[in-house]
């Protein structure tokens, strides 16, 4: 009997030794998984950030073509001459506040035309003047 209980032991401690690096195996892999999850998450996060850079990026082009679009219209040449020369259409009036930036601003060049001198009067000239009686 003592054959049967050396392999009897035997066994039990190979049972045991497999169910202990079973174990040990099961911890490992445990952590790894743990550990690459992780890893996943943390890129799954800069993935969705740089997503978010993309589109916001996609989005500023897309102002500054239509900007860039704007610029080349008669409407912007226009509000570009008045903002930044003072220029004015006719018959417009400015309004200036005091203190406000657009009283730094350039103020426009105003040309005024000429008007003709009026006919002197008979009174002015000192010339008699002729009544006819009805």
């Amino acid at each position: 009997m003592p054959k049967k209980e050396a392999l009897r032991r035997e066994v039990t401690i190979q049972v045991r030794f497999i169910a202990f690096l079973l174990i040990v195996v099961s911890i490992v892999c445990g952590i790894f998984a743990a550990v690459k999850s992780a890893q996943v998450r943390r890129l799954q996060a800069e993935a969705a950030e740089v997503q978010t850079l993309v589109l916001e990026a996609k989005a500023k082009s897309e102002e500054l073509q239509r900007r860039l679009a704007f610029t080349e219209t008669d409407e912007y040449i226009a509000q570009e001459a008045r903002q930044r020369f003072g220029y004015m259409e006719e018959g417009e009036i400015r309004f200036v506040l005091e203190g406000s930036a657009a009283a730094n601003a350039p103020q426009p060049l105003i040309v005024q035309t000429p008007t003709p001198a009026p006919s002197p009067t008979p009174e002015e000239t000192n010339a008699p003047v002729s009544t006819v009686a009805p």
